[in-house]
């Protein structure tokens, strides 16, 4: 038996691979996930995770406590951070807020081509650190990306007095300081709280896999917190990658709404785009990761009056516990979810939990007699709102990037996605919706068919030429680090590159000649090239072992209406079970055990052997 487990704001997603035949659905999660998850499954072959246990401490700020030793005189490098502006007209300081407790700086000096100007003096570190109680030490010290002979030897000592200790050449060996020292205090706030959430869940399996923000696996022994940030949301472009190419589909939008956020990938000419940092809270975080958009926006999200008497819906959600109003679950806050089940896309039940339209009515009216709205006025306005929001990050994802989302087909996933599909695509101009079998846990399913991936980026700062003079330096320590983790792999090198007096870089493919690589994606993205010298900013190596698994077919049963219903307060629509659903003109409702399709009117939708296609009707 494989397993495959994705953790979300309001249920766990399972996919369960056994003998050959594969089946998917969601469970409401228990107050422990872990141990929810423990009693569940029991044992498993192999254990495939995703989880949000990183980007939930460090956003609800219930991680590690961390000392920060760096450079004396760079002490408060941390809380000074860039001149960047979100908004550009306030007075008021606009720093994002490292998740520092304490900093300290200790005299010693790397200069930026590496030379060792002043060692560190270890009876001074030793006698510092004898005062200080930290659970988590981060060591980023100036230019120790050129050379970390300073931080192995603080490392060392640190050692003597803490567990947990993350110098920044270990956690990202790479140029621009601040960007360093927030990547490591991020990995040293997060990773203990990671590594005692998968020690908790061991025990299922000795083949025990976690999903990474790049889009694959890696054993949690060699995982590093950071690389879980986006953990989840990247099992769906993953599986969303696969299953396009399966298709023949080379362009995606992938969307993925579940029960707290919403999240929105791209993949073009049949690949899923990357980037080289997130960015989470305002904090700049240096990983490798599938290039994704995550709002508040989700089935839980809490629809809410401001002082103004304005509308909103999120970013709060109602998650799990105490869950939307309809849940009867202690909630009383009216929700999307409450909103889907009034207007008659939901049924009575979603995922095993039995829904209740009273309960929803009773939520509802707290905001009726605040706004002066009725019911169906409330239902139809959260609804657009919510629509409204996730339209202008599917916009953020691909026009702000170049790409017009009218060429692109969307994928509707998640527990909640395939109800706002139609609706969304009309909000964009997309004309052409994909549902996949398995919906509700199709980013569980993603976690289960991505490869294991281990990637490292080291920077040498070198000009083409004296970059070919010790590449061969750098693949042979990559080598052997990936063979010990991976064994048989494939090796994919990219690089960083720029001008010479750029201050930011452009990631170009391996290659015979690099140089002319380099001014044929800089011609393409700026317009033009420049008589400068050439820098080798940044090495990528990424390390990748593929396992095909495949998806089995869908059984398909003889068409028939399985019940009909009430929707949009106004008509009577047909219901179909997606096991006897072959095509429907909407607007018709589709019920999946992990997701509801609606149909809305002007589309028409399609069964074939793999999920549900929906085109907009000229």
């Amino acid at each position: 038996m494989i397993v495959s487990t994705d953790v979300g704001g309001t249920f766990t997603d399972y996919v369960i691979l056994k003998n050959g035949k594969i089946k998917a659905y969601k469970k409401i999660n228990s107050p422990d996930v872990a141990r929810g998850i423990m009693e569940e499954i029991g044992h498993a072959n192999e254990f495939h995770h995703g989880t949000t246990v990183a980007i939930n401490a460090l956003l609800e700020r219930k991680g590690s406590k961390v000392l920060l030793i760096t450079t004396k005189g760079f002490e408060t490098l941390y809380k000074i951070g860039r001149q960047s502006r979100k908004n550009v007209y306030s007075l008021l300081p606009q720093r994002e807020k490292l998740p520092v407790d304490r900093a300290i700086g200790i005299e010693e000096r790397t200069l930026f081509d590496g030379r060792i100007e002043k060692g560190i003096d270890e009876e001074e570190l030793r006698d510092l650190l004898k005062e200080e109680k930290c659970e988590s030490i981060a060591i980023a010290f100036l230019h120790s990306y050129a050379n970390p002979e300073n931080e192995i030897k603080a490392e060392k000592i640190v050692r003597e007095f803490c567990k947990y200790v993350f110098p920044s050449y270990r956690v990202r060996r790479e140029i621009r300081e601040y960007e360093r020292i927030a990547t490591t205090v991020v990995e040293a706030y997060v990773y203990p709280i990671v590594m005692n959430y998968l020690n908790s869940l061991r025990d299922l399996s000795k083949n025990f896999y976690v999903m990474q923000s790049s889009g694959g696996k890696i054993m949690p022994e060699y995982l590093r917190g950071i690389n879980t940030l986006m953990s989840g949301p990247s099992g769906g472009v993953a599986a969303a990658s696969y299953l396009s190419n399966i298709l023949g589909i080379d362009n995606v939008l992938t969307y993925d709404m579940g029960g707290t956020s919403a999240d929105m990938g791209i993949i073009f000419n049949g690949k899923p785009l990357h980037r080289s940092s997130i960015e989470i809270d305002g904090i700049p975080i240096r990983v490798n990761s599938l290039d994704i958009i995550s709002i508040g926006a989700g089935g839980g999200s809490i629809a809410w009056v401001d002082e103004g008497l304005a509308l909103k819906v999120g970013p709060q959600s109602a998650g799990a516990n105490p869950g939307p109003a309809c849940y009867d679950r202690g909630g009383e806050d009216f929700t999307v979810t409450d909103a889907n089940l009034l207007l008659g896309i939901l049924g009575e039940e979603i995922s095993g939990v039995k829904l209740n339209k009273d309960l929803a009515r009773k939520a509802a009216k707290k905001l009726e007699d605040k706004i002066g709205l009725d019911v169906e006025e409330l239902s139809r306005g959260v609804i657009k709102i919510v629509n409204n929001n996730m339209a202008l990050a599917i916009k953020k994802i691909s026009l702000s990037r170049g790409y017009d989302p009218r060429n692109f087909t969307l994928f509707a996933f998640g527990g909640a996605g395939p109800m706002h599909a139609t609706s969304l695509a009309e909000e964009v101009g997309i004309k052409r919706v994909f549902v996949p079998n398995m919906a509700g846990a199709f980013s569980s399913l993603g976690i289960l068919l991505s490869p294991l991936i281990y990637d490292y980026t080291v920077t040498v700062m070198k000009n083409t030429e004296e970059f070919m003079k010790i590449y061969e330096k750098k693949l042979r320590e990559f080598i052997k680090r990936a063979d010990k983790i991976l064994g048989n792999y494939e090796l994919n090198v990219t690089l960083d590159m720029r001008y010479r007096g750029q201050g930011h870089e452009i990631r170009v493919p391996l290659s015979e000649d690099i140089a002319k690589d380099f001014e044929k994606i800089h011609l393409a993205l700026y317009g033009f090239n420049m008589d400068e010298e050439i820098v080798v900013v940044n090495i990528n190596f990424i390390a990748v072992k593929s396992k095909r698994i495949e998806i089995p077919k869908m059984r398909r049963g003889k068409q028939k209406i399985m019940k009909r219903r009430i929707y949009n307060f106004e008509e009577e629509i047909p219901v179909y079970s997606i096991e006897h659903f072959e095509s429907c003109d909407g607007p018709c409702v589709v019920e999946m055990n992990t997701a509801t399709i609606l149909v809305k009117e002007n589309w028409r939708a399609e069964m074939n052997d793999y999920g549900v296609f929906m085109e907009m009707m000229k």
